[in-house]
């Protein structure tokens, strides 16, 4: 039977991937500051921060390595995978296949298999129904890019010209009244003035 490590980034993600194996009743191992490689276990949730603290304590390298969030931390996997053995395959997974800074992940990896769409996930049960709203926005194409990402001041420049703030609390009236609701704000200045718009109008 081969050996898979699933190496993650972070504590939580560490928790959430143990508990998808639970779910799925896979006997799984967990290897981070607390817990050490098991022989009972032919699986285990390795934590990428522990993992780079242990390559000379490291008895049984995995046939198969999954990088979990593998547009994050690139530079490590390319450490850690430099300790393989040659027999190791490796995967990456990840729902954001681009990263801030431009690099490729081609760096690591040499194809992208991509995954269901998310109508079909939505379809399946997997991901909640929506519908989408937005007021036309004009003048995008004449920001700077930086990385993979717009000028964060020229956007947010842009979003006060537009008032595209300025209607958001109109579409949550017309839209979503008396129900929850999470708004995702271009950045924390704007996160404090939409929070005041919203109390300003009762919300």
């Amino acid at each position: 039977q081969k050996r898979a490590w699933i190496v993650v980034p972070r504590r939580e993600l560490l928790s959430q991937a143990s508990a998808h194996l639970v779910k799925w009743g896979v006997p799984h191992g967990i290897i981070n500051a607390d817990t050490q490689e098991s022989r009972a276990y032919k699986i285990h949730v390795v934590s990428k921060d522990t993992l780079i603290r242990r390559y000379d304590r490291i008895k049984n390298w995995p046939d198969l390595l999954i990088f979990d969030e593998a547009h994050l931390y690139l530079d490590r996997q390319i450490e850690i995978i430099s300790h393989l053995p040659d027999y190791s395959k490796i995967i990456g997974m990840t729902a954001t296949p681009e990263r801030l800074d431009g690099r490729g992940l081609s760096e690591v990896y040499g194809s992208l298999v991509t995954g269901p769409s998310i109508p079909a996930l939505t379809q399946a049960g997997y991901l909640s129904p929506l519908r989408y709203f937005s007021p036309p926005l004009d003048g995008l194409s004449d920001l700077h890019v930086r990385g993979t990402d717009y000028d964060e001041e020229e956007l947010e420049a842009l979003l006060q010209r537009r008032k595209i703030y300025g209607e958001l609390v109109g579409h949550y009236e017309k839209y979503g009244r008396g129900k929850a609701a999470l708004i995702f704000c271009r950045s924390v200045k704007s996160a404090y003035q939409t929070a005041e718009r919203f109390r300003d109008k009762g919300f």
